[in-house]
């Protein structure tokens, strides 16, 4: 199998070129699934990838060159499906680490899907494609170009009417126009390069284009895809990007749209800025002077830009024209938000939980949960609860202080009230694209109170200035800090400070709740593969998720050291023993990879070539010796019990788990594992032996 394995990149690249250069790309995928189709997966990480990226050119030229067939587009679409997808998916699952793999890939297997004759399926196989490299963690990163471009395809099908066909020309399925549409959404959410203005342009042009699709589309399958793209945008995109006050509603021409497919009930009234442009009267600004010029409107007298929140015109004196709109079509808005219109019952859509039964005004809120009045629109300034429940809060992280700001605001609050007090020109740090974020949730202490996200002392047991520590009931101090490096879709080896308890060493409880974010990446313990915190199960291996976080500190319970201090991770520096929540199900797997050695002689002898046979932890993607890519197969990878770390009887020096049975010292003491906690036997296998 080791001299196999040797001579098979050289043949597999010589075979690969013989037949792409024949055009004979199907052949070449037949014999690739004959003689390859049930090998075992470790035997098919040493496959070359050229030869799969010169298989899948193979099939594309053969199917360019050939000028006479039948049924063009389901064959086509067969073709991508059957031989170009599972080529491309083997490829990514064996060479993902791989930069010079992935690009290559990507480059032939999105002209696969430019380029073959069917083009009305050039939407659907575009899609696929980004789809499937996000899936394998190989996102490929669009700029503006390459995004219109995807957009333009999604659009020209459903312009045509092609958008959830089976075949050229047939009538559009809903529920598979919905799917497809689908696709393009999850890309918009996987694509960190994709900016919320390029998404909110996609929307706008895909809403466009369903507007003007042809008779064959019926007018309740239009109005049913313009509410599935709304509903993708604000319920899907905005909440797992984080996006935060921004109403897509609020753009003329989206909720044109969407009126006109009958998918949201019209707007009372529509008001003409100085600039000329309509837009909607849930709005005060216009759309159209704040993409091109940065300004909120244009008076109609003067023509002068207004940059504040005035409903008056600073040059002129001349009112807001929608308030003069809404006074012609006698409208009635609201006193304090001003520019909300009344619904039926003349109540603030905005504002409609501060009138009521209460009989309380506008100008102020009464909590729900402390009773504290207060005049914020964002939360309570003394528990920290939303004022509304249904509107969607982001922060984001200023590394220069290191506090939390609302994501509606561009500079950092507490770098720029620090400014405002030195009152000096001092830079204030900006929220970019790469900036750190999660959602809001109010923090309770351990004392049992809420307390505002922005702020790490409790208003309540400790005036601001400390917190009761959860864990052991003590008061406690918020300056001692840890750094944590973390990741997520958007930003990578973010540091994120974490206050910690100076009597017991737990995290904050604010922190504690940051770190089990849903956008913070971390790896399985199952499959090492990544996946999000927070998540119900691993999205590769399908592991259950729910309990566990390796961001949240732990103590050790098999040794003194780790009893003395808390620790993060999967396991305990000291003994290796993995952390109580997958203690039970923590294994080791055996790295089969073929590694060349040289001769310890330094002649120029062939170097040999054998396995690896390493041992490494479950939440390992690659191999600690050799650092290739672990293949994982549950069905045919070698496993044992994570026993952590065994002292030999023979020399009496301690071993690390990776020593599975033989001293690494002495290479004569035996390892005697540790009972296990099911059978209470001796053993490492992963399971547990039987009576006889």
């Amino acid at each position: 199998m080791v001299r196999a394995t040797s001579t098979m990149v050289p043949v597999l690249n010589k075979t690969s070129r013989v037949y792409c250069l024949s055009q004979k790309g199907f052949l070449l995928h037949s014999l690739h699934s004959t003689y390859f189709g049930h090998m075992h997966p470790e035997a098919l990480r040493h496959m070359p990838w050229q030869y799969l990226t010169r298989m899948i050119g193979g099939i594309l030229d053969e199917v360019a060159a050939s000028e006479a067939r039948t049924n063009t587009e389901s064959s086509d679409l067969r073709v991508w499906r059957d031989m170009i997808v599972p080529s491309a998916r083997h490829c990514l699952a064996l060479f993902s680490n791989n930069p010079d793999a992935v690009s290559t890939l990507w480059k032939v297997t999105f002209k696969a899907a430019l380029v073959f004759p069917s083009g009305w399926l050039a939407y659907l196989r575009a899609g696929e494609a980004y789809a499937l490299f996000a899936e394998a963690g190989a996102v490929q990163a669009m700029n503006k170009d390459q995004f219109s471009q995807l957009v333009r395809l999604y659009c020209d099908a459903i312009t045509a009417g092609e958008l959830g066909s089976g075949e050229a020309g047939s009538v559009a399925s809903e529920v598979d126009a919905k799917a497809q549409l689908g696709v393009l959404f999850a890309i918009l959410v996987a694509t960190p390069s994709v900016t919320l203005h390029w998404a909110m342009n996609a929307v706008d042009t895909l809403l466009a284009a369903v507007c003007a699709a042809p008779a064959m589309m019926p007018g309740s399958a239009k109005t049913a895809l313009g509410a599935a793209i709304h509903n993708w945008l604000c319920n899907d995109y905005f909440v797992k990007r984080k996006v935060a006050a921004t109403d897509p509603l609020n753009v003329a021409t989206i909720r044109k749209s969407l009126e006109d497919l009958g998918a949201i009930p019209e707007s009372p009234f529509w008001w003409a800025c100085g600039c000329t442009a309509l837009n909607t009267c849930h709005s005060e600004v216009c759309s159209k002077c704040m993409r091109n010029d940065h300004v909120r409107w244009r008076c109609v007298g003067c023509g002068a830009q207004q940059h504040g929140n005035s409903h008056t015109c600073t040059k002129c004196g001349a009112v807001h024209p929608m308030i003069t709109t809404a006074e012609k079509v006698d409208v009635p808005l609201c006193d304090r938000c001003v520019i909300t219109p009344l619904d039926e019952d003349q109540l603030c859509p905005k504002c409609d939980i501060n009138i009521g039964k209460s009989g309380r005004t506008c100008n102020s809120y009464q909590c729900g949960s402390c009773g504290h009045n207060h005049t914020s629109k964002v939360v309570c300034p003394r528990c920290g609860v939303k004022v509304n429940d249904k509107e969607q809060l982001a922060m984001w992280l200023c590394e220069g202080c290191g506090s939390y700001s609302y994501l509606f605001n561009k500079r950092c609050t507490r770098c720029a009230a620090g400014a405002s007090r030195e009152s000096q020109n001092r830079r204030v740090p900006q929220r970019t694209t790469t900036s750190f974020r999660t959602d809001y949730a109010p923090w309770q202490c351990g004392c049992g109170k809420l307390n505002p996200m922005t702020r790490l002392g409790c208003m309540w047991c400790g005036n601001g200035k400390s917190f009761t520590c959860p864990s052991c009931d003590q008061l406690s101090a918020c300056d001692k800090l840890s750094h944590l490096t973390v990741s997520t879709q958007e930003s990578k080896n973010v540091k994120l400070p974490t206050s910690l308890c100076h009597n017991c060493g737990d995290v904050h409880p604010r922190d504690a709740s940051v770190l089990a974010n849903s956008g913070v990446l971390t790896n399985c313990y199952n499959c090492g593969g990544h996946c999000s915190v927070g998540a119900s199960a691993c999205q590769h291996c399908s592991a259950t998720l729910d309990s566990f976080n390796p961001m949240l500190p732990f103590w050790c319970g098999s040794c003194e050291e780790g009893k003395k201090a808390p620790q993060r991770g999967f396991a305990c520096q000291h003994c290796s023993t993995p952390r109580s929540e997958i203690e039970d199900c923590a294994y080791l797997w055996r790295c089969t990879a073929v590694t060349s050695q040289k001769p310890d002689n330094g002649d120029d002898a062939a170097p040999s070539h054998c396995a690896c046979n390493h041992w490494n932890p479950s939440w390992q993607s690659t191999c600690s010796a050799c650092a290739q890519l672990r293949v994982y197969d549950s069905a045919h990878e070698v496993r044992t019990r994570n026993c952590g770390k065994w002292r030999c009887g023979a020399c009496d020096q301690i071993n690390g788990p990776e020593n599975v049975l033989i001293c690494g010292h002495c290479d004569e003491g035996l390892h005697v594992p540790s009972p296990c906690k099911s059978c209470g036997r001796l053993h490492i296998s992963m399971e547990c032996p039987t009576e006889d």
